[in-house]
C-alpha cells in the first residue's frame, strides 16, 4: 500500500454499485413484477367475468334487457380490485392455482389472520402502483413475513373441493352461466306456453316413443355400410402416412 493512503481509499465499490448488481436488481425485479401482475389480472378477470354474469342474469330476468352492470362503472372496478385482493390474501385464488403457488409463511408455515390482514392493507400499495412489484421480496410480503411458494401437497389431506375458494368459485361461474344461457334462449312465454299447452306437443311426442319399425333393417344395413367405409378410409390414410412420416422424421435428424 502506498503511503500516506489510507486503506478504506483503496478498497473496491459497494456490490450494490456494479453493473452485475444493476442487471440483477431489474432481472429480478421484472421477473417478480410478471408473477405477481399476472396472478392479480388473472383473479381480477375471474371477479369480473362472475360479477357482470350476475348482473347479466338479475338484469334480463327482472326486466328483459340486456345490461351488465348495476352500479357505477368506476364501483364495479373498485369492486374487483377490492375482491382479487381479499381473495389472494384469504384463500388460494385463480391466479394461485394457474401458477401453482401458495400464501405461506418465509418458514413454510401456515399464515397466521393477523398476518393475512396485514398482506392484504399492503397489497394495494404495493401492487397497485406496480413500480414496487420490482423489489424482491415485495414491500406486501416483506411487510407481512408471507411469501408465494411452489404448491405442494407433501404432508397434506386434499380438501373437497367444497371447501376451496376456488372450487366455491367455479360452482358459482357454472350455475349463473346456466342461468345466463337459459335466460337467453327461454322466455316467459316460452315457459308459458310449455306448461299450458303443453297438450298440443302430444302427437311429437307419441311418435318419438313409437318409431317406425320399417325401416330398422335398412338403417342397421346402411351403418354396417357407413363402418366398413369409415374403417377402409382409416386404412388407405394409414398406408400414406407410416411411409410420410419415416420420411419426415429422417429429415429430422
Amino acid at each position: 500500500m502506498p503511503p500516506g493512503y489510507p486503506e478504506a481509499y483503496l478498497k473496491g465499490k459497494p456490490r450494490w454499485m456494479s453493473l452485475d448488481a444493476v442487471a440483477d436488481f431489474f432481472y429480478f425485479g421484472f421477473r417478480n413484477l410478471r408473477k405477481q401482475l399476472s396472478i392479480a389480472v388473472l383473479d381480477m378477470g375471474a371477479v369480473a367475468v362472475l360479477w357482470l354474469l350476475m348482473n347479466y342474469v338479475i338484469i334480463r330476468l327482472s326486466t328483459g334487457q340486456i345490461g351488465y352492470t348495476l352500479v357505477p362503472w368506476w364501483i364495479f372496478g373498485v369492486g374487483v380490485v377490492e375482491a382479487a385482493a381479499l381473495w389472494e390474501s384469504f384463500g388460494r385464488s385463480f391466479g394461485h392455482r394457474v401458477a401453482r403457488l401458495e400464501l405461506r409463511r418465509t418458514d413454510g408455515r401456515e399464515p397466521t389472520p393477523k398476518q393475512k390482514v396485514l398482506y392484504w392493507l399492503l397489497w394495494h400499495v404495493s401492487v397497485l402502483p406496480l413500480f414496487p412489484l420490482l423489489l424482491v421480496p415485495s414491500p406486501h410480503e416483506r411487510g407481512s413475513g408471507l411469501e408465494l411458494r411452489p404448491f405442494t401437497m407433501e404432508g397434506r389431506v386434499p380438501r373437497p373441493w367444497w371447501r376451496t375458494s376456488t372450487g366455491i368459485y367455479v360452482a358459482w361461474l357454472m350455475g349463473v352461466a346456466l342461468t345466463a344461457a337459459i335466460s337467453v334462449t327461454v322466455s316467459w312465454e316460452d315457459l308459458v306456453r310449455l306448461f299450458t299447452k303443453a297438450g298440443t306437443t302430444a302427437k311429437f311426442w307419441r311418435s318419438f316413443f313409437s318409431p317406425d319399425t320399417s325401416i330398422i333393417l335398412k338403417t342397421i344395413r346402411e351403418l354396417i355400410v357407413t363402418v366398413f367405409m369409415a374403417m377402409t378410409a382409416t386404412s388407405f390414410a394409414v398406408l400414406v402416412a407410416v411411409p410420410l412420416s419415416f420420411l419426415a422424421a429422417r429429415n429430422l435428424m
